[in-house]
């Protein structure tokens, strides 16, 4: 049983553990440090995320590869997976709406222009974010933990990943609880079915309806 206990640890997905997803988090943005200082202008917000994104996601992929680990990942199956998690649905809407009206109380009106560029910029943030800590974080963490523990880790760092020492008290409560929920009701949606593209359009979406509601409401 010692042998046997040793070889499914070996045979585990990148990363399992705890300690494995910081340290790939912070080897992902010093890499992405590197983006901003040496390219300046509007490409540097797109070369550090692209950066941070391919140390984050590739070096797993490339380990499990190597370790010949097959990665339980559904590509279709979209109106099941709704189906499965229509009251997670529910709640992510609700949640949304509520955070949008506080939001509008305590902070006022965060709209402005939207251009295509920006849009694009969010979808894509949405998408990678998606592959790093749903398809990556949360499938290691997985084999390791409990769903509830392994959903708590990847939402707690994906919280984090939020913070912007830019920002106010105000702003960061927000965005640090809010990225927290969100990704904790995605982490649920992803656990039913594993459907890392029908999680990747949802992300979008929401995204995308954060924008509007805090463009008109109140």
């Amino acid at each position: 049983t010692g042998w046997q206990s040793i070889y499914k640890k070996l045979h585990m997905l990148f990363p399992n553990k705890i300690w494995q997803c910081i340290l790939l988090i912070l080897i992902g943005a010093a890499f992405s440090f590197l983006g901003i200082i040496f390219c300046t202008g509007l490409r540097e917000d797109v070369l550090s995320l692209l950066l941070f994104a391919l140390v984050v996601f590739g070096i797993p992929l490339i380990i499990n590869i190597r370790n010949k680990l097959h990665i339980q990942i559904s590509f279709t199956g979209f109106v099941l997976t709704f189906k499965k998690t229509k009251y997670i649905h529910l709640v992510l809407f609700i949640y949304l709406l509520l955070t949008a009206i506080a939001k509008s109380i305590f902070i006022g009106n965060t709209g402005g222009m939207v251009t295509f560029t920006f849009l694009l910029s969010i979808f894509a943030g949405s998408v990678i974010e998606e592959f790093i800590f749903r398809f990556t974080i949360l499938n290691g963490l997985l084999e390791r933990y409990s769903v509830i523990k392994a959903n708590l880790i990847t939402s707690s760092i994906f919280a984090l990943m939020h913070f912007n020492v830019v920002n106010g008290y105000i702003v960061n409560y927000f965005n640090v609880i809010n990225a927290f929920v969100l990704s904790y009701l995605f982490g649920l949606i992803f656990i039913y079915n594993k459907n890392i593209i029908y999680l990747a359009i949802l992300h979008c979406l929401v995204n995308f309806l954060i924008i509007e509601l805090n463009s008109h409401i109140l």
